[in-house]
């Protein structure tokens, strides 16, 4: 059974609204004393869930079979698992030492912020290509004036 559709909802969430946190400059939200707390959660929360979807996914990628569309969000979803590990990563060491690094930590993260949701964005839209195109029901509903504008839009090579 392909479980993927159902677990990548999970980290798209979280990720979404940590990236969205990131981009939030109201000192008056940002001062408080529990908003590291929360991006923390939802960044490691998203993360974790980001690993088990990108796990699923290849179980998934195993079933359905291969495809440039599957090939290039398969190397999107391990770009944006990676990324979001090791912030997730920082964010843990951070919230158990919890030293004055803190703010020098969180300035640092600060740069990858658009970088971040531009990840997810695309990843997004592959999937949902993917979806569309029937790549995750080995094909069965082909839809092909949308296969053609994606074919131009992706260089993707049929024969």
């Amino acid at each position: 059974m392909n479980i993927h559709p159902f677990l990548v909802h999970f980290p798209i969430a979280f990720l979404s609204v940590y990236s969205l946190m990131e981009l939030v400059g109201f000192r008056f939200i940002t001062a408080t004393a529990y908003w590291f707390y929360i991006k923390a959660a939802m960044v490691i929360l998203g993360a974790l869930g980001a690993v088990a979807a990108y796990l699923s996914g290849e179980l998934a990628q195993k079933l359905i079979g291969e495809s440039q569309i599957v090939e290039i969000h398969s190397r999107w979803a391990k770009a944006s698992t990676i990324l979001f590990g090791l912030i997730a990563a920082i964010y843990v060491l951070v919230w158990i030492s919890r030293l004055e690094i803190t703010g020098r930590i969180e300035s640092y993260l600060k740069l990858n912020e658009v970088q971040t949701y531009t990840i997810i964005k695309k990843n997004n839209k592959l999937s949902g290509r993917q979806f569309y195109y029937g790549l995750a029901s080995n094909g069965r509903t082909h839809q092909y004036c949308c296969y053609r504008s994606a074919r131009r839009s992706y260089s993707i090579r049929t024969g």
